[in-house]
């Protein structure tokens, strides 16, 4: 989106569902638009309160990748009433897991939501929906993530101590890592440097180590393996948000670093980063 001097005032980037990713103009994620703007995928108005879009018919569930109620105009489109038949497919295209493919995966199994939402209009309540609390799509999303564990031996093991000489780390030279950088405090409080492998079969690699350089091994300090490496595309981390930051994002709000830690599970070292 740009303003009225042509600059560009902020992003958007969609998965195939319309699942939105709201950016700065520079490319970093935001938690919400800064503009105000709900109008989004496809042009539609986003109720980001309640997780739908309003296609002047009937309103879009972009988790589920399907309308929340019956096509008034029928078998038009096709023989499901529900689906966007603007969604290609119907399927996750990368075979990986998000949040948005375990909402799919409850909604397939019959899963009732537990929670509810009001949609309203001229500020009237139109009426009352059940939609899945934030735990029952957390708790689907890690147990499809359990069922696929073996992309974590294509990685690396962190090594379980980096030099570090007159307070700064030597960088690691066997070819394996990225550079180490100071680690964030928001996201590794206790952490002094962090670093990531290289990318190995699409998956990467992280570790972060205290100040005399040994490696940090319980959460929040330590780093966890991206399922998808943190390379960009367009110019943001769009498929390593979906797969690895909006997940963490979530297991914090929920108080659930733990059971993120099953899946993402921080490397307990043995691995190598200098030549000699």
């Amino acid at each position: 989106m740009t303003n009225s001097a042509g600059s560009v005032a902020e992003r958007y980037a969609y998965d195939a569902y319309g699942n939105t990713l709201v950016l700065s103009p520079a490319g970093t994620p935001r938690s919400t638009s800064a503009l105000g703007n709900p109008f989004t995928y496809t042009g539609r108005y986003n109720h980001a309160e309640i997780g739908l879009m309003y296609f002047r018919a009937r309103y879009y569930d972009p988790g589920m990748g399907e309308f929340i109620s019956r096509d008034p105009l029928e078998y038009v489109d096709g023989m499901s009433l529900y689906r966007g038949y603007f969604v290609p497919g119907a399927v996750d295209p990368l075979g990986l897991v998000t949040l948005g493919a375990a909402t799919r995966s409850l909604q397939r199994k019959g899963v009732r939501g537990q929670c509810t939402s009001s949609i309203s209009h001229g500020g009237q309540i139109h009426e009352e929906i059940p939609v899945y609390c934030d735990s029952q799509i957390f708790n689907e999303w890690i147990a499809l993530e359990l069922a696929n564990t073996a992309w974590l031996s294509n990685i690396p093991d962190c090594p379980d101590k980096i030099c570090v000489v007159d307070g700064v780390p030597n960088q690691c030279d066997n070819g394996q890592w990225n550079s180490l950088g100071e680690a964030s405090q928001t996201f590794h409080p206790g952490a002094k440097w962090c670093m990531r492998s290289k990318e190995f079969s699409g998956s990467a690699q992280q570790c972060c180590y205290d100040e005399s350089g040994d490696l940090m091994t319980a959460l929040p300090a330590a780093e966890t393996p991206d399922r998808y490496a943190a390379g960009f595309f367009n110019g943001v981390y769009l498929l390593h948000y979906w797969h690895d930051v909006q997940t963490y994002n979530l297991a914090v709000r929920l108080g659930r670093l733990a059971d993120y830690g099953r899946v993402r599970p921080p490397s307990r070292g043995g691995g190598t980063c200098y030549e000699n």
